[in-house]
């Protein structure tokens, strides 16, 4: 029970800001993972996603469209089933994005228009997957992945990997950047204030 208490106080030191000792971390957190404000398309994505099938929450949802939103990128590659709402979200920050599926490539990620946004779950994926992704991976690119408790190795995989520089564990989900611009760390915060 103590370490579960001591777990949630320090997610929410992170989340304020507290402990993020680079400027990029900080203002990624301040900005854009822990902003609750409401954005301009809040309101008629909440009233689309009623009609969808819903796969994830709308926390989750929103945090991606501030991401894309911070991100805008050229590209953006999910898969088809369970991200439906998330991809409405991501549409709504980003329209002029190109579209991928992941399971429209054997390859998963051969020609990226940079910057990308890959999203995909971690329990989905084998090790050498992971490794063909990441070696396609540019410095202005972002990876969000989900079930990162349930393929923890992976995830471990992710952190040490010599191509990331940053992560972000969010709970059951994860962010991966590639800046080599940026300090180094993985970071464990909330995402939802």
């Amino acid at each position: 029970m103590s370490c579960l208490l001591f777990q949630r106080i320090s997610r929410w030191w992170a989340s304020k800001g507290f402990g993020l000792q680079s400027p990029f971390a900080y203002r990624l957190q301040m900005e854009v993972i822990g902003q609750s404000l409401p954005y301009y398309a809040y309101l008629w994505l909440a009233e689309k996603r009623k009609q969808m099938p819903q796969h994830t929450t709308r926390q989750w949802d929103e945090l991606l469209f501030r991401l894309a939103n911070y991100l805008q990128p050229h590209t953006v590659v999910i898969p088809d089933k369970g991200w439906e709402t998330a991809r409405m979200y991501i549409e709504a920050a980003c329209s002029k994005a190109l579209w991928s599926s992941v399971s429209d490539r054997a390859d998963t990620a051969s020609s990226f228009i940079h910057p990308v946004m890959y999203g995909n779950s971690l329990y989905d994926m084998t090790e050498e997957q992971l490794e063909s992704v990441l070696q396609r991976m540019s410095e202005q690119d972002l990876m969000v992945v989900s079930d990162i408790r349930k393929r923890k190795d992976l995830w471990i995989y992710l952190q040490k990997h010599p191509h990331v520089t940053v992560t972000f564990d969010l709970y059951n989900r994860g962010l991966v950047f590639f800046s080599v611009k940026t300090t180094s760390g993985h970071y464990v915060t909330t995402p939802y204030q």
